[in-house]
């Protein structure tokens, strides 16, 4: 499912809107002749992932030049992946001659991969430029969040700021600062 939007207003005002919501599936056989076919001590507990997960997104953006030379930008995004696949111990690993078992204290389900894996991040940024003739002056203020789920960094903020100054001389020459 997806929708968007578009307003236009007056002073070249625009206010954009996206959302999407997804189900994924995956329950393709697992190849027939891999590692784990070799391995007839311990087989695949089930014929297939049978994967499942859920996605929604949002995006918002406005921009508007309210008077002669100021123009404002906002922009906010989300995205959500909830795993929902349904897990199940992978035996080991088939090294070409022994069998090893592969499952540990952080990664119960075998693998790191095997681990279900949430995410979920948002992120957002203002903007404001102002000409000043042959000038032009910018700043801008951003910031972002991020939450997963069986990983190295389950958690995460950034955030940060900008000054920008640009100066054309001419048509074919700019100094920028920031």
């Amino acid at each position: 499912l997806t929708a968007g939007i578009q307003l236009k207003f007056k002073l070249q005002t625009r206010l954009n809107v996206g959302f999407s919501m997804s189900q994924r599936k995956q329950d393709a056989m697992f190849y027939g002749y891999t590692a784990y076919s070799l391995a007839t001590v311990t087989p695949m507990p089930q014929k297939s992932l049978d994967g499942k997960s859920d996605v929604t997104m949002a995006n918002v953006s406005f921009s508007s030049r309210p008077m002669e030379g100021l123009h404002v930008r906002a922009q906010y995004r989300m995205y959500d992946l909830k795993d929902k696949t349904t897990r199940f111990v992978i035996p080991g690993d088939f090294l070409g001659t022994a069998w090893a078992n592969s499952s540990t204290t952080t990664d119960k389900f075998g693998f790191a991969t095997a681990n279900p894996y949430d995410t979920k991040s948002s992120r957002y940024s203002v903007s404001a430029t102002y000409d000043f003739k042959a000038l032009t002056l910018e700043g801008v203020l951003r910031g972002a969040q991020l939450e997963r789920t069986h990983r190295e960094a389950e958690k995460g903020t950034e955030s940060g700021m900008g000054v920008t100054a640009l100066y054309h001389s001419n048509e074919w020459l700019g100094v920028r600062g920031t």
